[in-house]
């Protein structure tokens, strides 16, 4: 996904661009790879009461991040360095997903529960 959105800055450079095909290669990797985390990891993490909304909740807040933001990025950093700059960002992310998310395999759902715990 990094080498698609770099890709994709990097052609707004050249004249004769084909960035668009660079961000739907992108889309369709980010469908497929970090795109449903939130989806799949709250389905088995949070409890039953609040496992859609969260993530609904988290996904809705930060696209409407990223829609505000953009254009202040865009005139910062131009086109590519846009690109660049959210490319930097899934680096950042994706180290975020090994790193802090725990295993989840061969666990059942009470020992992912941190309620159960209280009870």
């Amino acid at each position: 996904m990094v080498w698609a959105l770099l890709t994709a800055g990097l052609c707004f450079l050249i004249p004769e661009s084909c960035a668009a095909l660079f961000i739907f290669i992108f889309a369709a990797f980010y469908s497929a790879g970090e795109g449903p985390i939130p989806f799949t990891y709250s389905a088995e993490v949070f409890p039953l009461t609040h496992r859609e909304s969260f993530s609904v909740a988290t996904c809705l807040f930060f696209a409407s991040v990223l829609g505000l933001t953009f254009s202040r990025i865009l005139h910062a950093f131009t086109l590519a360095g846009a690109f660049g700059f959210y490319a930097a960002l899934n680096v950042v992310a994706l180290f975020m997903i090994f790193l802090l998310l725990p295993e989840r395999k061969q666990r059942t759902l009470e020992e992912l529960d941190p309620f159960t715990s209280l009870i």
